[in-house]
């Protein structure tokens, strides 16, 4: 799996979790911030990512720096895929 489908995916976990009804594209730097998620809905989004690529998040990938921008979430899964 390439980098724009990989992209694609979390893309597509984000506009589900934070119900994007009308599915606006995100830039690689959107800030998981400026979505207004939750704690919960991050635990969320975290699981759907292990779900959606068949991984297990190691603890230091748990980290939020990990999870600042779509860009960093991407690099970050790129060890797993």
């Amino acid at each position: 799996m390439n980098k724009e489908e990989v992209y694609s995916k979390v893309e597509e976990l984000l506009q589900e979790i934070t119900k994007d009804q009308e599915k606006r594209p995100m830039l690689v730097d959107t800030s998981m911030n400026s979505l207004g998620l939750d704690s919960i809905a991050i635990i969320h989004f975290v699981i759907s990512l292990e779900e959606q690529f068949g991984i297990e998040l190691e603890d230091e990938d748990l980290l939020s720096e990990n999870y600042e921008s779509i860009e960093r979430i991407v690099q970050m899964l790129d060890k797993y895929i």
